[in-house]
């Protein structure tokens, strides 16, 4: 059996902003920035990890990497249809982009720790 397509469990801290929103607690020691009114509300957290508000449901593509064929000369993909509730946290899988109306999310690949050899 292989995860490779999620990530492993993480816990969230209660001491971070982001554990503090998440678990509904009071925030301590957050930095606070105002933010003007826009259709959207979107921040990168971290890596490929993003958070978007909005005032109604963002009706999305989810694009995977384009596969190409050598032997036809073909390139392709398949999207997903994906709809972004109000406030979302979308972790975007390393490799694909989330192209919703206004804006994009890249999921952009995570550098690995693994030694490598090149020849």
């Amino acid at each position: 059996t292989s995860c490779q397509s999620s990530p492993p469990i993480q816990s969230i801290l209660d001491k971070t902003s982001f554990g503090q929103i998440m678990k509904g607690l009071p925030l301590l020691d957050c930095q606070v920035t105002f933010v003007p009114p826009a259709p959207f509300f979107l921040r990168q957290l971290r890596d490929n990890l993003w958070v978007t508000s909005s005032s109604e449901p963002f009706h999305c593509l989810m694009i995977p990497g384009s596969e190409y064929s050598t032997l036809r000369q073909q390139a392709w993909n398949s999207n997903q249809h994906i709809t972004l509730p109000l406030i979302a946290l979308v972790n975007v899988t390393p490799g694909y982009t989330i192209a919703c109306p206004g804006y994009t999310l890249v999921g952009n690949p995570i550098p690995s720790s693994s030694p490598s050899l090149v020849i």
